[in-house]
């Protein structure tokens, strides 16, 4: 068993199943399914937070591909602000997730926030890309830098999102989508809110 070649791709899609099931990933039993030694299993995944980290990477690119397609009809900085909306509700709704947050809380702060996971920093460079595209095709004007942008728009979701981890708060989508509204006021965000202030 601890010959055994296993690709970081197939570590990833019994995981990913592990977790949809009940919002855990249980190592020992993932090394087990794929028959290898733990040892391989950790030179293939780097270490536990790297692995929970892949899974909602992983996940959210499905997510953010789905929320892409139900926007297609919009344009500019309203696409991009229900882009986010339907995104964050897609992850608010998910129970694998919620119960992740409720059952290790400290696990899911180290998974979901810092460096060694890569999930925030990977969901900052999606969203500057969006930006970035946004701003090349004329759509937008950027409000500031582009970089201060990506990162306050993706902790402002966080916020939200997890407002019950960090806070012990309800998750509110509606909030979060008003904050990020905010951000893109002046980058041609055409809604009720934006003709509101403007009167």
């Amino acid at each position: 068993m601890g010959g055994r070649v296993v690709a970081h791709a197939d570590v990833l899609r019994v995981a990913e199943r592990m977790f949809d099931a009940d919002g855990r990933v249980d190592l020992p039993e993932l090394a087990s399914q794929l028959l290898v030694s733990r040892a391989t299993l950790y030179r293939v995944i780097g270490s536990r937070e790297r692995l929970l980290g892949d899974v909602p990477w992983w996940q959210g690119q499905q997510v953010m591909s789905y929320a892409t397609a139900r926007v297609a009809s919009l344009s500019g900085a309203e696409r991009l602000v229900q882009l986010a909306r339907v995104f964050n509700e897609r992850l608010i709704s998910y129970q694998p997730l919620r119960q992740f947050l409720r059952e290790d809380p400290v696990l899911a702060h180290h998974v979901l926030f810092l460096p060694e996971a890569r999930v925030h920093l990977r969901f900052v460079a999606l969203w500057r890309d969006l930006f970035a595209e946004a701003a090349a095709r004329g759509e937008i004007t950027l409000p500031f830098d582009i970089d201060e942008l990506a990162f306050i728009w993706v902790r402002t979701g966080e916020s939200m999102l997890y407002a019950d981890l960090m806070s012990g708060l309800e998750p509110k989508v509606e909030l979060a989508e008003r904050m990020q509204r905010l951000m893109l006021s002046d980058a041609g965000v055409t809604s009720r809110f934006g003709s509101a202030c403007r009167r």
